[in-house]
């Protein structure tokens, strides 16, 4: 008798183990698992300071799809002479909603700059400031200097 009872709890072992891979098939596969990521990229390649410019601003525009915004990650030379950058979209930080306040027009923001690295930061710094006045900015101009480094000015203005 022992033997028979043996084989009848494992036939209803074998029954419950049946049953249990019966319903898991039909759930479908598990759920995927990252294992790695990474930030979408964009390049752009351009010839002029008010290119390199309009390229952050389309990269900006870029980023928001993924509601991040560009880093500048390198920038190198093409065989024709132009110049690349390549902006790594990176999370947001988060805005913290300030009730708009009256504010009188803001001065022009200039900054002295030698390299593209630093006219897209003293360019977001503008964007920046501009942004915290409830307004946007707008490049008037940039000007080569004697000792070889250019100022750029910008201007916040309505939007």
């Amino acid at each position: 008798m022992k033997i028979q009872s043996r084989l009848r709890a494992m036939g209803a072992f074998a029954a419950v183990a049946v049953a249990g891979l019966t319903v898991a098939a039909c759930t479908g596969p598990a759920a995927p698992v990252q294992t790695q990521a990474s930030n979408p990229t964009v390049t752009y390649t351009y010839r002029s300071d008010q290119d390199l410019i309009q390229a952050n601003r389309a990269a900006a525009t870029h980023c928001a799809r993924y509601s991040a915004v560009p880093q500048t990650m390198r920038f190198f030379g093409e065989p024709s002479g132009e110049r690349s950058v390549v902006f790594d979209c990176v999370p947001a930080t988060p805005v913290v909603a300030v009730a708009p306040v009256a504010v009188a027009p803001a001065p022009a923001l200039s900054f002295t700059y030698a390299q593209d690295q630093e006219l897209l930061q003293g360019t977001r710094s503008a964007q920046l400031q501009c942004a915290n006045a409830g307004m946007q900015q707008a490049l008037t101009g940039i000007v080569a200097n004697v000792n070889g480094t250019k100022t750029a000015t910008f201007q916040c203005v309505p939007r």
